[in-house]
């Protein structure tokens, strides 16, 4: 029983079932910013959290004439007429931030998320998602090219693997985490220029580094 508990503490990291802003980061109330605000050139990354475990990544790349939202493994609009989605990506209409955190939120039972933003140039956003968009409707068969579709638990590792190999110019991960937290322990180093966190029952929260 010690083992696992260990075993657990030392998966579950420093977050233990709360949120936690490192030095360096004002946290504050947002005050309706998010549905508000209009679409533009923007990189998302999701890492959501369970009691006790993180538990999912997630990619979006905002546009001011639409977007991509992928979803490795995840289990966003899965049998669902509504939404297209085509080998763990939608881009003909994808979910909002905040649609996607009521799926994690309610049906998803997850106590809180982080989204770590970056405002990017509208050539950059370009670029992203039409690479996203392309393995999105790649043939499961065709080698040798970057595809969305993925097996399950490897959510973080494909998506640190996609920062790798195509955000490089302005995100450095340096490993293939498996655990979504230890992604997001260190996505507060690359100098994200805002972090929203989102907690079960409370106002939405916005981090910003420190002037």
């Amino acid at each position: 029983m010690l083992t696992a508990l260990v075993a657990v503490g030392l998966l579950s990291g420093c977050h233990a079932g709360r949120h936690i802003t490192p030095d360096g980061w004002h946290l504050h109330t947002e005050a309706g910013e998010l549905a508000n605000r209009p679409a533009a050139s923007r990189l998302q990354i999701f890492i959501c959290y369970g009691p006790f475990l993180s538990t999912h990544s997630a990619m979006r790349i905002e546009m001011a004439d639409g977007g991509v939202f992928w979803d490795p493994a995840g289990g966003f609009a899965v049998d669902d007429s509504k939404w297209d989605r085509r080998n763990d990506v939608m881009w003909a209409g994808t979910p909002s931030v905040l649609e996607y955190w009521h799926f994690r939120e309610v049906g998803c039972n997850e106590p809180f998320m982080e989204m770590y933003e970056w405002d990017i140039d509208a050539d950059e956003a370009k670029r992203l998602h039409d690479i996203i968009r392309k393995g999105g409707s790649r043939a499961t068969g065709e080698d040798n090219e970057f595809r969305t579709g993925t097996a399950g638990m490897f959510c973080c590792i494909v998506i640190c693997k996609f920062a790798q190999r195509f955000m490089d110019q302005f995100i450095h991960v340096p490993e293939h985490w498996l655990m979504p937290h230890k992604l997001g322990a260190h996505l507060w180093s690359q100098k994200p220029s805002r972090v929203w966190v989102f907690v079960h029952g409370e106002p939405i929260l916005k981090a910003e580094r420190v002037r």
